[in-house]
């Protein structure tokens, strides 16, 4: 009797191996589909400030005209986040100018700015713009003040005064505000790519854990020495801000156009304030440009910092708080008009 063919080594083995990797894949997905569930059934609440930041840069914007400019906003799109509805206009801007024409008994404010003059995590109304427009409208003086809200979120120095010279000198403005934040000196971001960053809940929420929990560590730098670094030896951020303001400073001055630098607070912490040296670094360069330096530190000094955050797990200005900065503006700009 004949003996069967060599088969080799023996299939089964083979078979049970590709079995034992699909069961694992199939767990895995089934995990990780549990987990984006869960975040988004669960966890999101409207409220988590790395998620809602994440859906910002979904829902409204896109890649700038100019690749400098980092991103802009999308024309006509709208959402809601942070617990505040959003509507971007047809410039791209939060706010409800409808028009690049200024009638004759208007003048116009130009606010440039990140996410504060945005005005993150509040109703428009709420935000530095509405409420400056506002405050100056109540001089009854015979004119009509529009404040044109150019914030955008994540938007460091650089990118808001290149965001200027494309878009911004089309609105004829009468004053320029520059409002600065000390984390206007990041580099310019980079949007991230993969299915993941693009699309997955889950992926931002628990990054954003594990983020916290590498600071709590001590494997990253907390928030005071995070700040201090971007400034710290003559960083390239900061000097990129730095000729940034020097060429909207040049612009508006050839333009004979009054430019105001605002300094926002960090309202980690105000008593003491940690970053009285990065305040007094920028106050120098502007007193170089012969422009006025309005410090906003002092209208919300001997405030409870947590009273003027949009939520207890994000310090972004609150009503309360843009309500303070925008009544320190409003004289620096009035002067300007009774010159």
């Amino acid at each position: 009797m004949s003996s069967p063919p060599d088969s080799g080594p023996d299939p089964g083995g083979f078979s049970a191996l590709v079995g034992n990797v699909l069961t694992l894949a199939a767990a895995l997905l089934i995990a990780a589909l549990a987990l984006e569930g869960y975040v988004r059934l669960v966890a999101d609440d409207g409220m988590q400030f790395d998620l809602e930041m994440w859906k910002y840069a979904q829902a409204l914007k896109r890649p700038a005209v100019d690749p400098l400019a980092g991103h802009e906003h999308i024309p006509q799109s709208s959402a809601h986040l942070m617990g505040v509805d959003v509507a971007i206009n047809g410039f791209g801007y939060r706010d409800d100018l409808q028009t690049l024409d200024k009638p004759g008994d208007v003048r116009r404010v130009l606010m440039l700015g990140d996410s504060l003059t945005f005005g993150w995590g509040v109703a428009q109304e709420d935000t530095p713009s509405e409420l400056l427009q506002a405050l100056l409208n109540q001089a009854n003086d015979g004119w009509r003040y529009e404040v044109v809200n150019m914030g955008i979120g994540n938007a460091n120095t650089d990118m808001q005064v290149r965001a200027m010279d494309l878009a911004g000198w089309q609105f004829d403005p009468d004053v320029i505000v520059l409002n600065y934040f000390i984390n206007d000196a990041e580099p310019t971001p980079e949007r991230a790519g993969g299915l993941l960053s693009e699309f997955s809940y889950a992926y931002v929420y628990f990054g954003g854990r594990l983020d916290t929990l590498r600071r709590q560590a001590g494997n990253v730098p907390d928030w005071r020495a995070y700040y201090s670094g971007l400034y710290r030896d003559n960083a390239k951020g900061w000097q990129t801000a730095v000729e940034a303001m020097r060429r909207l400073s040049s612009e508006a001055e050839g333009r004979d156009v009054p430019l105001v630098i605002a300094n926002y607070p960090e309202l980690h912490a105000l008593a003491p304030y940690p970053f009285d040296g990065i305040n007094q670094a920028l106050a120098t360069v502007v007193m170089d440009l012969r422009r006025d330096f309005v410090d906003l530190t002092p209208a919300v000094a001997g405030e409870i910092p947590e009273n003027l955050w949009v939520h207890p797990q994000d310090a972004h200005p609150n009503a309360v708080a843009n309500g303070k900065f925008a009544a320190a503006l409003a004289p620096v700009i009035m002067g300007h008009f009774e010159n």
